[in-house]
């Protein structure tokens, strides 16, 4: 009955209205955006599965010049990784004393400033041996090595829980090791 009554009101509402007060439909075509497919990539990680996630790539100026002129690469890397149950100790790394769940690299070009990681690896069965289930991830960005031997570039890393950075994403600023 109220929403009845809403729609009734909204209607008289329109119809008591003079017609320069609507909006009229616009007649031009949307604006469609060029998109680099060097720097796009899908809005939602989620797409991917439970364990994907956005890193966030700022380079310094020098280190943006640079890698253009040589058109270098940058690549992502990502372990999934978390403290074994009791049950899973056995399968712990006997020098970490971790789990490693999945590693994904993901290589993009220089001037991407966002990058979806899938982590389409990460297996249920495999985070069921994980304590409370709480995944950590490790991310290091490294230049990807096409124009010179050695990597290129100084990052920060994130190595922290994985709840966190699907929350907000991570930030990794970069500058040139000779910075």
């Amino acid at each position: 009955m109220f929403r009845l009554f809403i729609a009734v009101a909204a209607l008289t509402l329109v119809a008591s209205m003079p017609l320069s007060a609507l909006p009229l439909p616009n007649a031009s075509p949307p604006i469609e955006e060029e998109v680099d497919a060097s720097v796009h990539v899908p809005d939602a990680p989620t797409q991917f599965g439970p364990y994907a996630f956005y890193v966030f790539l700022e380079m310094s100026p020098a280190a943006a010049r640079l890698l253009a002129a040589k058109k270098e690469q940058v690549v992502v890397s990502v372990e999934y990784r978390g403290e074994p149950t009791k049950a899973a100790k056995r399968f712990a790394d006997p020098g970490s004393g971790l789990i490693t769940l999945a590693n994904e690299q993901v290589r993009v070009a220089a001037t991407t400033k966002r990058v979806a990681v899938t982590g389409r690896k990460v297996l249920p069965a495999e985070v069921a041996r994980i304590e409370d289930s709480r995944v950590e991830v490790l991310v290091n960005v490294s230049s990807a090595r096409l124009s010179a031997s050695d990597n290129l570039l100084n990052c920060e890393m994130y190595d922290d829980l994985f709840a966190y950075v699907r929350e907000s994403g991570s930030l990794l600023k970069c500058k040139l090791l000779t910075e």
